[in-house]
């Protein structure tokens, strides 16, 4: 089941959205909003967005939740970050169900730059410039093995005792769905499937927590 809290902080995302509908447009005829969308919340008002933009493809960028709560560790406790983990992954899938995406993981990214730009490039029908000398400078300079603080490998994130089993079956069907090998289709069947249960459970849970946020809205 959904958190109740998130279907709440969704309902009070989507509940003031139509009020910053002129706004959004003014930024997107300035061309604002011409660069990819990085902030984590994208996953909560992407039904907005889909309204104003056209069809859209999505890289979802994703890293193991052992590490994730490792560099929250300054505001979380480690069971909160990764229990942030898991609500934002779950609903960035549920928002994508059907749609074209693709899995960048961070750790592969730092390690094999290349071979993620030449991925990146064909997804967005773009490959032959992501081998070009000046892309490749321009992300070399950018991406390095320093900016990487926390590497837990994978067979240690699947024996974490702190880490819930849902929490690993997931990052475990993500890595096989993002390999691009042989058997990541059912992988993707497996997760368009778990995105639509998803779904399910936060439309169960939104009219109450309308109700909530129209109630809070209304008595400032």
């Amino acid at each position: 089941m959904i958190e109740p809290e998130l279907a709440l902080e969704l309902a009070v995302v989507e509940f003031d959205l139509p009020a910053q509908t002129g706004q959004a447009r003014e930024a997107l005829g300035r061309g604002v909003g011409g660069q990819a969308g990085q902030p984590i919340r994208t996953c909560l008002t992407l039904p907005f967005w889909r309204q104003l933009v056209p069809p859209m493809r999505y890289v979802i960028c994703l890293r193991n939740p052992v590490d994730v709560a490792q560099s929250l560790a300054h505001a979380l406790s480690f069971e909160q970050g990764v229990r942030l983990w898991l609500l934002y992954v779950r609903l960035a899938l549920a928002q994508t169900v059907g749609e074209p995406r693709l899995f960048v993981f961070y750790e592969d990214l730092v390690t094999d730059w290349r071979e993620q730009l030449q991925r990146l490039g064909h997804f967005v029908g773009r490959g032959q410039r992501s081998t070009r000398p000046e892309t490749t400078e321009a992300v070399s300079e950018f991406v390095g093995e320093e900016l990487w603080h926390h590497r837990t490998a994978l067979v240690d994130v699947i024996d974490h005792p702190s880490i819930p089993f849902e929490t690993k079956a997931l990052y475990l069907v993500l890595r096989a769905a993002g390999d691009d090998q042989q058997g990541s289709a059912i992988s993707r069947a497996v997760l368009d499937s778990f995105a639509s249960a998803v779904e399910s459970d936060l439309s169960s849970c939104r009219k109450d927590s309308y109700r909530q946020a129209s109630k809070s809205a209304t008595s400032h």
